[in-house]
């Protein structure tokens, strides 16, 4: 059985999602964003800067690369 899939993080993840769109079209700066969409702001310069999640960062520790992980999952699911 899989995992369910959390509806807050969706909803956190759809503000960051509006957060940088609002960033990277010059409608807002950085700190209006925060306050307006609620976002961490060391999450939102973190996307902003590119860095990647842990799950990628580190893939070649891993024994499952991030397409496999998904892949797996896929044909679990």
């Amino acid at each position: 059985m899989t995992r369910r899939k959390n509806p807050e993080a969706a909803r956190k993840e759809a503000k960051l999602q509006e957060a940088l769109t609002a960033v990277h079209r010059e409608q807002q700066k950085v700190d209006a964003a925060v306050a307006n969409f609620g976002v961490s702001c060391r999450t939102l310069y973190t996307c902003m800067t590119g860095t990647l999640p842990c799950n990628q960062a580190h893939e070649a520790e891993q024994i499952l690369s991030h397409a496999e992980e998904k892949e797996l999952v896929r044909w679990i699911t």
